[in-house]
């Protein structure tokens, strides 16, 4: 529901498209690519912290889909969500998640130089209100939900 200045309510239509992040679909991403859209970039936070080959992989998968936004949807918001959130050690939860905003911060500067609008930080930021910057969220979630019937 959207409402405009006079306070009336008019519908909003939306299309959520999920592109899976297979390889064999890359060359029709630039079909759907659209500066505005929203993107919700998901990765593995048990992946990332899994092994050295899957952190290197999650990396490169973040950047592959920064780029491609970055070409196709310059000025796009793009959320990044870390899922497994609950697979992560506890002990070192708050260390782990810093150092991942850290790297994945730095992948984004990599690609949108000073073009970003936000730091990652391991809470929701609210979108920049510069335009001519890239608006930019994490947010590490579980994923298990309600009832853990293991």
């Amino acid at each position: 529901l959207l409402v405009n200045a006079d306070g009336e309510s008019e519908p909003l239509h939306a299309s959520m498209w999920d592109f899976g992040g297979q390889e064999v679909f890359y060359s029709a991403h630039v079909l759907f690519i659209h500066p505005k859209s929203i993107y919700i970039v998901v990765f593995s936070l048990k992946d990332w912290f899994e092994s050295n080959i899957k952190h290197r992989e999650e990396l490169a998968f973040l950047e592959f889909w920064f780029k491609s936004i970055h070409t196709y949807a310059k000025g796009a918001p793009i959320i990044v969500v870390g899922t497994h959130l609950d697979a992560l050690q506890v002990g070192t939860l708050e260390a782990d998640l810093v150092q991942c905003g850290k790297e994945i911060s730095a992948v984004a500067r990599r690609v949108f130089g000073n073009k970003l609008s936000a730091i990652i930080s391991t809470c929701p930021i609210s979108f920049g209100s510069d335009p001519s910057r890239v608006p930019f969220s994490f947010f590490p979630v579980n994923v298990k939900g309600g009832h853990d019937t293991t």
